[in-house]
């Protein structure tokens, strides 16, 4: 889960700083077509990694919040 909110502090450093991360201060998103690209091709990773979690280890309070 870390990993994944480094990613979007870095695509989203304005909610970073929002979230008390000032080392992303006076960053802006990378709002260009190829910017844009690699965040969707980093969503869709996410995503996968997402849909390929084995949720059969879960017990059913985890498996509800899932």
């Amino acid at each position: 889960m870390a990993d994944f909110e480094e990613s979007y502090f870095k695509a989203n450093p304005s909610f970073a700083v929002y979230q008390g991360r000032h080392e992303f201060d006076g960053k802006l998103p990378d709002w260009t077509a190829d910017g844009i690209k690699k965040w969707v091709a980093e969503l869709r990773t996410w995503r996968d990694k997402a849909a390929a979690f084995d949720a059969s280890s879960l017990d059913d309070k985890q498996k509800f919040e899932r």
